[in-house]
C-alpha cells in the first residue's frame, strides 16, 4: 500500500470512527488501545507475542486514527508468534494494513446498519431437470498474487467458468474476481 492509499485508509478510519454511537466506541476502544500496547510491545522488542483477546484487524488502527508513522510502517522482518500468527508486513500476515481497512469496513456497517432483505417472497425461477449448476463459497482470497500467478480464488472462478453451468450459486465469502469471470469481464 503506498502513502496515498495509506493516506486514504487513515481518512477513511478517521470518518468512520467519527460516526460511530459513544456507547460502541466505549466498547471497542479497550481493544484498539491493547492492540496498539501489542504492536508498540513487537516494535519495541522484536517479539511476536500471541493476545487471544486482541483483535489483529486492530494492529494499527490507533496509529492510523492518530496519525502516527509507525501506522505506516515498511517492510518488516517476519517474526511468527506462540500462536503461529506471522507477524509482517505481507499480505495477510499482521501486520498488512488490509486488516485495518476491514476495521474501517466493520465501522461502516456498525453506523449504516446491515443491507436489508427485499420484502415479500422470492420469484420462484423454474430450473430444468438436465441443468447445471455451480456453486461456489468460502473462498476469499481475491486475486492477491496478480495475473502471472493467479491466487486461489481466480483458479476457481476461471475452473467454475470452464464449466459452462446453466446457473451458478453464491454461497457466501466470494470475491468479485469471481463473478466478473462468471460474467466474461475481467478487471
Amino acid at each position: 500500500m503506498n502513502i496515498l492509499e495509506r493516506g486514504a485508509l487513515a481518512l477513511r478510519l478517521k470518518a468512520a470512527w467519527a460516526l460511530v454511537p459513544a456507547d460502541v466506541k466505549a466498547q471497542a476502544q479497550p481493544l484498539i488501545d491493547a492492540a496498539h500496547r501489542q504492536l508498540a510491545d513487537f516494535q519495541a522488542t522484536g517479539q511476536a507475542t500471541h493476545r487471544p483477546g486482541v483483535p489483529h484487524q486492530l494492529l494499527l488502527v490507533k496509529g492510523l486514527l492518530q496519525g502516527e508513522p509507525a501506522a505506516a510502517a515498511e517492510a518488516v522482518e517476519v517474526a511468527i508468534a506462540p500462536g503461529g500468527e506471522i507477524w509482517g508486513t505481507g499480505k495477510y500476515q499482521q501486520l498488512d494494513l488490509g486488516w485495518a481497512e476491514a476495521a474501517a469496513i466493520w465501522m461502516e456497517h456498525i453506523v449504516l446498519g446491515k443491507h436489508a432483505f427485499p420484502s415479500g417472497q422470492p420469484r420462484v425461477i423454474p430450473i430444468p431437470d438436465d441443468a447445471t449448476i455451480a456453486l461456489a463459497g468460502d473462498f476469499g482470497t481475491g486475486n492477491w498474487l496478480g495475473a502471472a500467478t493467479p491466487a486461489p480464488a481466480v483458479k476457481v472462478a476461471q475452473a467454475m467458468a470452464a464449466l459452462h453451468a446453466d446457473y451458478t450459486i453464491h454461497l457466501g465469502d466470494v470475491y468479485c474476481v469471481q463473478q466478473q469471470l462468471l460474467l466474461g469481464r475481467e478487471g
